[in-house]
């Protein structure tokens, strides 16, 4: 009995709730940070669909104008090594000043690491 109430609990919590859940799991500095980056990235693109899913080692907060995942422009990527921006078509952005980093065809080039100290050599 105590485990269907358990599961009733769990489907009875909003979208926010399941997202500050799982934004909880890490460490309070990258938590913080998480929070942080989608209240900009909330207020920045107001009508963009948020989509959150756990891609293999990461956690994505994805910033889309349909509810595909592929129709993403910019997604918080949070995984154990810290937090970044992935810019979905970032192989195509230009990058003057060397920002991103990564490589691929279309998809993720991160950002320097939010928060994070940016490497001075570059740019």
């Amino acid at each position: 009995m105590k485990t269907s109430k358990r599961i009733a609990l769990q489907t009875d919590a909003t979208g926010e709730q399941q997202l500050a859940g799982f934004i909880k799991k890490f460490d309070s500095k990258n938590a913080a940070l998480i929070r942080s980056v989608r209240k900009v990235l909330r207020k920045r693109l107001p009508t963009a669909n948020e989509l959150v899913y756990d891609n293999y080692n990461f956690f994505v907060i994805g910033y889309c104008s349909t509810e595909r995942p592929s129709d993403c422009i910019l997604s918080i990527a949070a995984g154990a090594n810290g937090v970044g921006l992935s810019f979905y078509h970032g192989a195509t952005l230009p990058d003057p000043h060397r920002l991103l980093l990564g490589s691929g065809n279309q998809k993720p080039l991160y950002q320097d690491r939010v928060g994070g100290d940016a490497d001075s050599s570059r740019g």
